[in-house]
C-alpha cells in the first residue's frame, strides 16, 4: 500500500499509525515492536515518512510516554499524536490526563504534530 500510495502522490508524507505503543497496554504493540514493524516495512522498500500514535490514554502514563517517545525518535521520523484522547467519566481526570500528555509530546522533539479526538 506504501507503494502504491507512493506512486499516486510522490510528495505525500506517509505515516504508519497504530495504537497502544505509548501506554505498555498491549505487550503486543511496545514500541520495539513498532520500531521492528517500522524497519521491516523500510527494508521491503516502503517510504514510511513518519510514526503516528493513535493516543487513547486510560491511566497515568506520562513517564511510560516519555521512555516510549524515546525509543521511537531513534527512528529519527517524525512523530505524530492522531488521535489523541483521555477517557474517563470525570472531565477532571481527563484534563488533568491531556495536561500530561500535551506537556510529554510538546516537550519531545520528535513529536511534530497532535491531533486531538472527541474532547
Amino acid at each position: 500500500m506504501f507503494k502504491i500510495s507512493h506512486q499516486l502522490d510522490p510528495s505525500a508524507t506517509l505515516f504508519v499509525n497504530d495504537y497502544h505503543i505509548e501506554d505498555e497496554s498491549d505487550v503486543r504493540s511496545s514500541p520495539e515492536e513498532y520500531i521492528r514493524q517500522i524497519l521491516d516495512l523500510q527494508q521491503q522498500g516502503a517510504p514510511v515518512g513518519g510514526i503516528g500514535i493513535q493516543g487513547h490514554i486510560d491511566s497515568t502514563v506520562g513517564l511510560v510516554v516519555s521512555s516510549a517517545l524515546d525509543k521511537l525518535g531513534t527512528l529519527g521520523l517524525p512523530i505524530w499524536f492522531t488521535e489523541l484522547d483521555v477517557s474517563s467519566t470525570s472531565e477532571f481526570v481527563r484534563a488533568d490526563g491531556l495536561e500530561v500528555m500535551l506537556h510529554e509530546a510538546f516537550a519531545h522533539p520528535a513529536v511534530e504534530g497532535i491531533s486531538l479526538w472527541g474532547f
